[in-house]
């Protein structure tokens, strides 16, 4: 085993890679590589790129979980809405942070416990355990698609790519035939921010219908 090595070492050398050569250039290798050793001592620790990957997307919940509070006093739309904004929040910081945080597994069951808490707050404020996880997936579910298209225009965007702005799809399109498309650009290309907030409000509001009547 190679002095020094540790999961955390190995964690922290996956994102300085993934800054630098994104999701589909991370490997093995070149996080080896960061930390001075050989492929197989990276391989003693994790056993593929997906156990990285994995280690990363814990990382971040860890992250997500610290922002987020979800054990905190509060009622289920507001904590519901803190949770997204956590989500966004740190998946933003990191190149191609959505894509990687999407789909992964969480390696981490310490962090169950605030799970716990903030279903067992859910389950408080009127909903049952079939509705506080579909309200929960409903919201989880509507950020990582939003954040995943928001990162990849905006690090298009970053790479000099023109094409990913208001003006250049005006340009392209031929507004007499398509004004109604035209038009929706407006929406398209607001503000992220102002964007999401707006959005996440109607899937909360769509997530709290999962609340029992009375509840």
């Amino acid at each position: 085993m190679a002095k020094g090595v540790t999961v955390p070492a190995i964690v922290d050398a996956g994102f300085a890679v993934l800054a630098e050569r994104g999701l589909d250039g991370l490997t093995m290798r070149l996080v080896a590589d960061r930390l001075g050793v050989k492929a197989p001592a990276i391989y003693w620790h994790l056993a593929s790129k997906a156990d990285l990957l994995d280690e990363m997307a814990t990382a971040m919940w860890r992250e997500v979980m610290a922002a987020d509070g979800m054990a905190l006093e509060g009622d289920a739309a507001m904590k519901l809405t803190a949770f997204a904004q956590a989500v966004r929040s740190t998946v933003l910081r990191y190149r191609d942070g959505a894509k990687l945080f999407a789909g992964t597994y969480l390696t981490d069951t310490d962090l169950l416990r605030q799970q716990e808490a903030g279903l067992t707050m859910m389950l408080a404020q009127g909903f049952d355990v079939h509705g506080a996880a579909q309200a929960t997936s409903l919201v989880y579910s509507f950020t990582i698609g939003f954040t995943i298209e928001e990162q990849a225009v905006a690090q298009s965007q970053q790479g000099g790519d023109a094409r990913y702005t208001l003006e250049a799809r005006d340009e392209r399109l031929d507004a007499g035939r398509f004004p109604l498309t035209s038009r929706a650009g407006a929406a398209i290309f607001l503000d992220q921010d102002a964007r999401f907030a707006e959005l996440l409000a109607a899937a909360v509001s769509a997530a709290m219908t999962f609340r029992k009547s009375g509840g």
